[in-house]
């Protein structure tokens, strides 16, 4: 009996210890799955409220703080440009391989006064007046693949930085000189006023044009006042004249003297036709582009002039890309002087 209960003891031990460590091993199976459970991402957290859906992202802790939106721009009779909302961006192109990517125009600008047409179609030229407020929205402007022009406001935020990007595009880019309104109601930019003296108009000028770089063309921001005095407008024509530049009346007063002040001096010199967009309803902005379309018809040329407005940007998408259909050539306004 002795010689047969050890091998059974020892069957029995091992058994009993075989059970051990299968449950030891079941426990230890379902602590790991516990702990994948654990670490796998959270999924989604969705507030159903009013029927609208919004999602908590979990964002990294290096993630940026939102930048502050652009300052705001003074709103004026001759309508200021109104600044976007948007957040700020560097002022790069995209890349080559973004399929968003805009590609830039990209040819040659022609010298001043070399507005004879090759060509027996009637041409139009359209000015983005108040560049330098809203970066963002100033950027897409000067990004569109069409020949326009760009008028900056000089010390605004962003008015030299893209002047210089304007120039990487091969865009037409002018000073928009802040002039002396009637009254000077509200706020208004430094600018260059009638009772100043000639030495000081000189100088204001000679400040604005080194503020905005490769300026090649100057147009009035307001002026309405300014422009009514022959005799300081002589001081700014002469200025121009001297640094082989143009001017365009942007016609802020129906009493400016800019065209008879140019022909006295000797000044390249033209005159807005159409404001574009002093409503900044879609529907009123193309009513005024056809009115720009017929003007040109009629005349042989036209000069419109309009704002870093997100409907203008709309609307001038759409109809510049039909402009062949109206058989109407879009030419930088330095091609339309005198």
């Amino acid at each position: 009996m002795q010689t047969h209960s050890a091998p059974f003891f020892i069957r029995s031990l091992c058994v009993i210890l075989s059970i051990v460590s299968l449950y030891l091993g079941y426990l230890v199976y379902l602590d790991t799955q516990k702990s994948l459970l654990n670490t796998s991402p959270q999924p989604t957290e969705v507030n159903h409220s009013h029927s609208n859906i919004t999602q908590t992202l979990h964002l990294p802790h290096s993630s940026p703080p939102p930048l502050e939106p652009a300052p705001e721009l003074a709103q004026e009779s001759e309508k200021s440009a109104e600044p976007d909302t948007e957040t700020k961006s560097t002022i790069t192109s995209k890349p080559p391989n973004d399929p968003q990517a805009i590609e830039p125009y990209n040819h040659t600008l022609p010298p001043i006064n070399t507005h004879k047409k090759e060509s027996t179609k009637p041409r139009i030229a359209i000015i983005i007046d108040d560049i330098g407020y809203g970066q963002t929205l100033g950027q897409k402007f000067i990004n569109m693949p069409y020949p326009l022009s760009y008028a900056f406001i000089p010390f605004s935020p962003y008015g030299k930085k893209l002047a210089l990007h304007a120039n990487q595009h091969n865009k037409l880019v002018m000073l928009h000189a802040p002039m002396a309104t009637i009254g000077n109601h509200g706020k208004w930019e430094e600018n260059i006023h009638p009772n100043m003296t000639d030495a000081e108009i000189e100088n204001m000028l000679g400040n604005m044009l080194a503020d905005i770089p490769h300026v090649q063309g100057v147009n009035n921001h307001g002026g309405s006042r300014f422009t009514q005095s022959s005799d300081k407008m002589r001081v700014v024509f002469n200025q121009l004249k001297k640094r082989d530049l143009f001017f365009i009346d942007s016609r802020t007063s129906a009493q400016t003297v800019g065209l008879a002040t140019a022909n006295a001096v000797g000044l390249h010199f033209a005159e807005r036709d159409v404001f574009l967009d002093n409503s900044k309803k879609e529907s009123d902005i193309n009513v005024q582009i056809d009115t720009l379309i017929a003007t040109a018809k009629k005349q042989g040329f036209a000069i419109g002039i309009a704002h870093p407005y997100m409907e203008t940007y709309t609307v001038l998408q759409e109809r510049l890309n039909t402009l062949v259909l109206d058989d109407i050539e879009l030419v930088p306004v330095n091609l339309l002087l005198n």
